[in-house]
């Protein structure tokens, strides 16, 4: 690197200190603690629908691959070409002499696999950081887009999300490449950004069905674009944008066509329309729902708080561009909250637009009161307090979870504990999210214990019932809904003796929870059994 160039990097850096500072934290606080759980993995039925099909991609030599849930073409295809180069990495260096062994090891022990791929999800979740500065800083000014990025980068649903191998935060990016083309559909209307806005919407949606409501930027771009004069409201633009759809969708995703019955098949199953603990509140109360329990669980009440003003008071001005900011998130939260279930992580592909509009409104808060309060030295001063006081909830939730990643999680602890104490050949029946069952046993893996009252376990000969709160808890939430499962469980708890129980409580529960509580109940024998 000559001086010139070390001198011109120095001077960027120099101008762009803050938001390169915040895409650094952002990155740290997400790698921190990254292999949770290894070699279990914990997140099965969030992270192993992807990598999954990727390690057998790889390992049967196909492009196909026979997994269309989300689709999520933008999650597999990259996690395998990771898988590969790891594969020659480590066969350059010896450790492996053929993919056969390396597979091998992968399925009994996914370690580097899981490190590597969640590695690369937290690099995307900081890019998707940086992305939401760059988006919002043409529209809402410096200081709210650095605070967007700032809420966005401590979001804890996003933090979390952005640690597993997921679609979640790849449909955040394209949903963000999607607004910031959209805004230069809007303010060209040259017919390249259609294209591009198009190609993002439907990257998008290949990496999560929703995220084709993407779609929505180009067609309010669209509308306000010709409405100033910049396009005609018939013409090459809008045909661009669709084919640009169609590209970015199908072209990610070729498989979903060639071989669409499979895709139909994992498409329906998807669908679901009941899940414990998940299913959709009647009415307007489903979409309150996400008013009071997942908004804040995403992003902490705090910012929630601030952002719900602020997001109505932003459209006041510079309205047609902040419409087209605001067209993502509104069309898929639409969407998503009109789903037969509700899940507090599908809102974070709107995270990023939430916290700018938090940004915004404490940057016009500061703006505010420094003209009106003279002992205050500027706007700034009030801008940089008022985003510490909002952001420090959030920052303590994700400090706390990196920290609880270090620990050893309650199932990595209840399964070292049943392969030592559970006796060979006993009969158990385990629930879901209650760590890996130890061999030997005869073993029943059940979703819900609580269905089934203590007397049937008696009489079919279990030994022992292994239960899980990431499970009965579901059931406890909604006592008056599964009254007949609250009872069963009373009963088992009370009724059974308790052998072991994990607590995931950090420093008495100060710093969240480290798994689910997890209780290993031994059946007590009937009479006749104790006379026998």
């Amino acid at each position: 690197m000559t001086r010139l160039q070390r001198s011109t990097l120095t001077a960027w850096l120099a101008a762009h200190r803050w938001p390169v500072a915040i895409f650094l934290f952002a990155l740290a606080i997400r790698l921190v603690g990254i292999g949770y759980g290894l070699p279990y993995v914990y997140t099965a039925d969030n992270e192993t629908s992807f990598v999954w099909p990727a390690a057998q991609m790889n390992k049967e030599g196909r492009l196909h691959p026979l997994f269309f849930g989300h689709p999520g073409s933008t999650v597999i295809y990259p996690f395998a070409l990771l898988i590969r180069l790891l594969f020659w990495w480590q066969l350059a260096t010896g450790r492996y002499p053929s993919y056969e062994e390396f597979d091998r090891a992968f399925w009994a022990d996914p370690t580097d696999v899981f490190l590597l791929l969640r590695s690369y999800t937290a690099i995307l979740g900081a890019v998707s950081v940086a992305l939401t500065y760059l988006v919002a800083r043409g529209v809402f000014g410096d200081r709210a887009a650095l605070a967007g990025a700032a809420l966005t980068a401590v979001a804890p649903l996003q933090h979390e999300y952005s640690r597993m191998a997921r679609t979640d935060i790849p449909t955040t990016i394209f949903g963000l490449l999607t607004t910031w083309a959209g805004l230069r559909l809007y303010q060209t209307g040259a017919h390249r950004w259609y294209l591009a806005a198009g190609a993002a919407a439907g990257l998008a949606a290949a990496s999560k069905f929703p995220g084709g409501s993407a779609l929505a930027v180009l067609a309010v771009a669209h509308l306000l674009a010709w409405w100033t004069g910049r396009t005609r409201l018939v013409g090459l633009g809008p045909v661009l944008g669709g084919l640009g759809f169609l590209a970015g969708f199908f072209g990610s995703s070729p498989y979903l066509l060639l071989d669409y019955p499979t895709a139909l098949k994992d498409i329906a199953a998807e669908l679901e329309t009941s899940h414990l603990g998940a299913d959709r509140l009647p009415g307007l109360w489903n979409y309150l729902w996400y008013f009071y329990g997942g908004f804040p669980t995403a992003l902490s009440w705090p910012v929630w708080i601030v952002a719900l003003p602020a997001a109505l008071g932003a459209l006041r001005r510079d309205t047609a561009r902040r419409l087209v900011f605001a067209a993502f998130p509104a069309a898929y939260l639409l969407l998503v909250t009109s789903g037969t279930l509700r899940w507090a992580h599908w809102v974070i592909p709107a995270i990023p637009y939430v916290a700018v509009w938090a940004g915004w409104g404490l940057a016009t808060a500061a703006a505010w009161l420094a003209c009106r309060r003279n002992w205050l030295p500027s706007a700034r001063y009030a801008f940089g307090a008022g985003l510490a006081v909002v952001a420090v909830w959030p920052t303590f939730q994700v400090v706390a979870a990196d920290y609880r990643s270090l620990l050893p999680d309650t199932r990595t602890l209840a399964t070292n504990w049943y392969a030592e104490h559970l006796p060979k050949g006993a009969k158990v029946a385990f629930e879901h999210y209650a760590g890996k069952p130890p061999e030997g046993i005869q073993l029943d893996l059940r979703g819900l214990l609580g269905n089934k009252p203590l007397a049937a376990y008696r009489s079919e000969h279990y030994e022992y019932l292994v239960v899980s709160e990431y499970m009965y808890g579901r059931v406890y939430a909604e006592p008056q809904k599964f009254a007949r499962e609250v009872s069963i469980y009373d009963e088992l708890f009370r009724e059974t003796e308790l052998m072991q129980e994990f607590d995931p409580r950090v420093l008495g529960g100060w710093l969240g929870k480290r798994g689910p509580t997890i209780r290993v109940l031994r059946v007590p024998p009937t009479t006749a059994e104790r006379g026998a």
